[in-house]
């Protein structure tokens, strides 16, 4: 606004903060914000280059003046509120620079994002055509998925080297899930909401019932 308001010709542009992670997010190529910091961060590079961003350091900020209160006097004394840091009257190569460092991977405005792998029953079917095979592929992604959880504990399963009977149980389910869901995707939600299935499905004469998320056939006592 000013570039275009005065007479003057400007042959370059700087601005400075003293806030250093302000200059991380400016300056950031890689990493996803938060709503707030990704606008503001967008409206200043929609009207500015990041490489025209510099570090003023809080103790030679003359904005502070003005936030942290002068008194009349004080402000009529300080030079730097009239004319801006000293450094400023000196070549460029002299200015005040500091080392901004890269943003930390755990900021609390960076965006997390959660990366989810699918796998169809027919996708799954045709990349494995042995039921053994199968079985012990999909018990060791439930095995890594469940060390996942509890890495953070001190002390790691002794059993997670090596597969278990009950690994291969978990493992059997998980697949009748995964077939189930794409082949009786229907039937498994007329179950869940009123206990039966329709008349017009093929499976109506075995009198499937819901257990644990798995159809399974209705056996008279």
């Amino acid at each position: 606004m000013i570039l275009e308001e005065i007479d003057l010709n400007i042959s370059s542009t700087f601005f400075w903060t003293d806030s250093k992670i302000t200059l991380q997010y400016i300056n950031n190529e890689s990493r996803r914000f938060k709503t707030y910091v990704t606008n503001r961060v967008s409206e200043i590079r929609d009207v500015s280059q990041p490489s025209q961003w510099r570090h003023c350091p809080g103790t030679l900020n003359p904005a502070d003046d003005a936030s942290r209160g002068l008194s009349a006097h004080q402000l009529l004394s300080s030079g730097r509120w009239f004319s801006g840091p000293a450094f400023l009257s000196k070549p460029e190569e002299d200015w005040s620079q500091a080392e901004v460092g890269q943003l930390p991977e755990d900021d609390s405005e960076v965006k997390t994002e959660k990366v989810i792998f699918t796998l169809t029953a027919h996708e799954l079917l045709v990349r494995y055509s042995s039921w053994a095979v199968l079985q012990r592929k999909v018990a060791w992604l439930l095995k890594f998925k469940a060390y996942l959880k509890c890495r953070r504990g001190s002390n790691v399963n002794s059993s997670a080297k090596y597969l278990t009977t009950e690994d291969l149980e978990k493992a059997t389910i998980a697949i009748v899930k995964l077939v189930q869901s794409g082949v009786y995707r229907e039937e498994s939600g007329d179950l869940e909401k009123r206990g039966n299935v329709k008349r017009s499905s093929g499976i109506v004469r075995l009198r499937p019932v819901l257990v644990n998320a798995v159809i399974e056939r209705h056996c008279r006592n």
